[in-house]
């Protein structure tokens, strides 16, 4: 397992995403901006992201959530968007269960 922290946004808030070199899976935390960036991460190592983690809701830690759901279910926002919400809502309910569960 590998863990690359992309600085993004206007304050500098780290996108971690942690990725399986064996199985090309990605977890994206806190991706806040510059979604292309972290898409061309993704692309250049070959990575498929499997969940989308927000640590809160603050546009910081959100601003580039929904070009990377574009990117994960490789079809515009507008015509998936309740597809996207249910991605959304599950980081959002990982996000509680590791709360509890470890702090």
């Amino acid at each position: 397992m590998k863990i690359e922290v992309i600085t993004v946004g206007p304050i500098d808030e780290n996108c971690h995403i942690v990725y399986c070199d064996e199985h090309r899976s990605a977890i994206i935390v806190d991706p806040g901006d510059s979604g292309k960036r972290i898409i061309a991460f993704l692309r250049e190592n070959e990575l498929i992201p499997k969940l989308i983690v927000n640590t809160h809701c603050h546009a910081d830690h959100t601003g580039a959530v929904a070009p990377l759901v574009d990117h994960c279910l490789r079809a515009p926002t507008t015509d998936t968007q309740r597809a996207q919400e249910c991605h959304i809502t599950a980081g959002h309910l990982l996000c509680e269960i590791i709360e509890r569960e470890m702090f």
